[in-house]
């Protein structure tokens, strides 16, 4: 049982340094246009500023937290 929680722990944290890295690039690069890590569009500005550490449109992240 152990195993299995070390593995899942192990493949969380690399899934979460793999979309934090994705976001970090993003956020350095030109145009500063982060893309939503669901649908691909681009994360609105009004949103960034509001929650800096989306990763997710606002459609994409009310989907996830059920709210459509």
């Amino acid at each position: 049982m152990a195993d299995d929680v070390d593995r899942a722990n192990q493949d969380q944290e690399m899934f979460d340094k793999i979309r934090i890295e994705k976001h970090t690039k993003a956020f350095n690069t030109p145009s500063g246009v982060v893309d939503c890590e669901d649908c691909d569009d681009p994360i609105g500005a009004a949103r960034l500023v509001n929650v800096p550490s989306a990763t997710r449109c606002v459609d994409c992240q009310e989907l996830e937290e059920g709210r459509l």
